[in-house]
């Protein structure tokens, strides 16, 4: 954690009033003095010098307008738009019309109705708070110069006994607690600038690229959590890039208040020193280099780190030797070497037949330097192999998978685990795109190349729901049409539905074809989080074998919580791989005169590399999922899905996993409470089956107003 305490008094607005400097000659000032380049810096700036200095930025009408224009071909390949603008009632957030937003921001460019740059990449941002998809992300280069940071109010929301509803209280006080180093009695917050605490944190929630769209997860992602931590998290509510005041003041039930002062945060790659002018910041952080192309790539700050597609890397791993446990986790029976995968044994009475295994990511978000994807995926299918040969020879006959802030990563993970689960059942994951005019090009140019570019597992073409190879780009693009009046491709996959096949063709031999745990005695903890390929994962488990969840924390609300809160879209794609796959197309049609000329007639449509503003981040998802079963409704992103319990976090179970895996076994197996109203049993039981829709757990928050928005 940087060090706070040695920094002075903040530096606020008054000092730009007072003076003739530039806005932003006092924030680089600042940063020469408290910063370091190649570093994360905080800096003692109220953030309304660095408003100030961002709106100093002089607006650029003729590259805004061509950056739409370059944007709209890579956003008509995010898979869920049509529906995104129209969303389904147990969607629990408001929709977005993200192309009838970019066409807003276009008139007003047009009409001049923009004084400054800020303004523009304001309201182009905001249509990426409202789309809440943790693979659909766009960060101007502008808005990503620094961010804004709330050191002081790092929150937990605690509950007495885990069925309670919780109140929210400094972590400081949580963490002294429990190590009874407490001289005084902590007070629960009760408001923060006169909002009470609750709805506050669900207003400021929804302020973050790459979000979940599920409230309860929202909500939980304004923590600290130890499985955040374990991977080198941070609490969501610590920094943002929406505005924010330059203190907050916070009012406890005790009756005592605090001024808490917000800061600025300087990335690693920016470099702050020498800005004199909002148009020097313009110069270095927004107009693109004239002598390289740049295309938007990925941000491992605030985008989501789950990638749903495998990519191998040739470098090889010479990462320092591991530690032995994961930082904030007890020792473990096995352990993968980047802490992504851990797997544990219950050994407290009543608990003796509990087997952990802890998944907090498929795919490291911070990864060193000499990653290896290959061997990460070896390692992790090696440990969890192990783990439950150790579990059976410790005759553990129930095993707890604990998700917690799991947002995802290599597909092949989510599914091998799956399929080594239950040998028997069937990889039911499917996927479609959103018909476009790029697809329908490239489909009818050819196929077959397209689908080795597209479905680089499949031999040689992909397969539908019927089993059949999709032999023609008439068949797979259709266009075909589900509900919300979205016009897709087929529904499709590249590898094989049969889990012994699927282990065959990814190197994993098991010994027998018997699921080594029994449905019900598996149980999914998650705090809402779990994203992407995690809820490929979980999802493969409760549709398909009838698996249990139980999710923690969220909103005080004595109803049900989803389990998967997180993106449910299949596939994560940048720009750059977008740009990438499509130039690898082409390249390879060189000599076809034919498929080029359909090409050539389709140009305003494709991506193009060189976008006329800097960005930091530029993702989409690439393919919507679909049950085997509804192949033809709602994506299942936009389907409600409640886990089978909940429970709230108890200061406990915050400053002990162990003991959220206790209390876990407890209402899975041991017929303890949950939160009442949260199980299909009166008496707060866990059940079977999970709880229908109910209209009162869609977000209560303000939302995000801007163009497009539907709030």
């Amino acid at each position: 954690m940087d060090n706070l305490q040695s920094l002075p008094p903040l530096i606020d607005i008054r000092s730009i009033h007072n003076s003739d400097t530039e806005p932003c000659k006092l924030v680089s000032d600042a940063y020469e003095k408290y910063g370091s380049p190649s570093s994360r810096s905080i800096v003692p700036l109220a953030p309304s010098v660095g408003i100030a200095c961002l709106k100093s930025v002089p607006l650029q009408k003729k590259r805004d307008l061509e950056l739409l224009d370059y944007l709209v071909p890579y956003l008509s390949y995010q898979s869920t738009l049509e529906i995104l603008a129209d969303p389904p009632e147990e969607y629990l957030i408001p929709g977005v019309d993200v192309l009838g937003g970019i066409e807003v921001i276009r008139s007003k460019l047009k009409n001049d109705e923009y004084e400054t740059q800020y303004e523009v990449m304001t309201d182009l941002q905001s249509i990426f708070y409202a789309a809440s998809d943790g693979h659909f992300a766009y960060i101007p280069g502008l808005m990503s110069t620094f961010f804004f940071i709330r050191p002081h109010i790092i929150f937990q929301s605690v509950s007495t006994d885990g069925t309670r509803l919780p109140n929210i209280f400094m972590d400081s006080d949580i963490q002294l607690g429990s190590e009874k180093e407490l001289s005084y009695s902590p007070s629960a917050v009760e408001s923060i600038d006169g909002v009470p605490i609750t709805e506050w944190l669900e207003n400021d929630g929804v302020f973050r690229i790459g979000n979940s769209q599920d409230p309860d997860a929202q909500y939980n992602g304004q923590f600290r959590s130890a499985a955040r931590k374990a991977v080198g998290g941070e609490a969501g509510i610590f920094g943002v890039q929406a505005e924010i005041p330059d203190s907050y003041t916070l009012s406890f039930y005790n009756g005592t208040t605090m001024v808490a002062h917000n800061m600025l945060l300087f990335p690693a790659s920016t470099d702050f020193t020498g800005i004199t002018s909002g148009e020097k910041l313009q110069e270095r952080f927004e107009l693109p280099p004239t002598t390289t192309s740049v295309i938007p790539g990925t941000s491992t700050l605030y985008s989501t780190s789950s990638i749903a597609s495998t990519t191998e890397s040739t470098t090889s791993t010479t990462s320092a030797t591991p530690e032995p446990t994961v930082p904030g986790y007890p020792y473990p029976v096995v352990k993968h070497p980047l802490n992504s995968f851990s797997g544990y044994f219950l050994n407290e009475t009543g608990f003796e037949d509990t087997a952990v295994f802890s998944m907090l990511e498929f795919e490291p978000g911070n990864p060193p330097a000499d990653f290896n994807a290959t061997e990460y995926i070896v390692d992790a299918k090696d440990v969890f192999l192990q783990f439950l040969k150790k579990a059976k020879a410790a005759k553990r006959e129930k095993l707890i998978i604990d998700l917690s802030n799991n947002g995802g990563g290599y597909i092949e993970l989510a599914e091998s685990f799956y399929a080594v689960l239950f040998p028997k059942g069937e990889i039911s994951n499917w996927g479609r795109y959103r018909n476009n005019e790029a697809l329908d090009a490239f489909s009818e140019a050819n196929w077959k190349t397209l689908a080795s570019v597209e479905f680089s597992s499949a031999n040689p073409y992909p397969i539908n729901p019927q089993g059949d190879e999709i032999k023609t780009g008439k068949q797979w693009f259709g266009p075909y049409t589900v509900e919300g009046g979205q016009n897709v491709t087929s529904a499709a996959r590249g590898s094989p539905v049969d889990p012994i096949e699927y282990l065959n063709s990814v190197g994993i031999t098991i010994e027998s074809d018997e699921a080594p745990f029994a449905a019900e005695n598996i149980l999914i903890v998650t705090d809402g989080i779990c994203a992407s390929s995690c809820t490929i994962f979980t999802g493969l488990l409760t549709r398909n074998q009838g698996v249990r969840t139980l999710a923690l924390g969220g909103r005080p609300m004595n109803l049900a919580m989803q389990a998967l809160g997180g993106v449910k879209g299949t596939q994560v794609q940048t720009f750059a791989t977008t740009l990438e796959n499509e130039e690898t197309f082409i390249t390879a049609l060189k000599n076809d005169t034919r498929a080029l000329r359909i090409i050539q007639n389709a140009i305003q449509a494709l991506p193009k590399p060189n976008p006329p503003l800097l960005s930091s981040t530029g993702s989409l998802n690439l393919l919507s999922g679909y049950t085997i079963h509804d192949l033809e409704g709602y994506p299942v992103h936009f389907k409600y899905e409640a886990a089978n319990g909940r429970l709230f976090y108890t200061q406990e179970m915050i400053t002990d996993v162990t003991e959220i895996w206790r209390q876990a076994a407890s209402v899975a197996w041991n017929s303890a409470s949950c939160v009442l109203g949260s199980t299909e049993n009166q008496d707060g039981t866990m059940g079977d089956k999970a709880l229908p829709f109910d209209a009162r757990v869609r977000s209560q928050a303000r939302g995000v107003k801007g163009p497009g928005s539907l709030n």
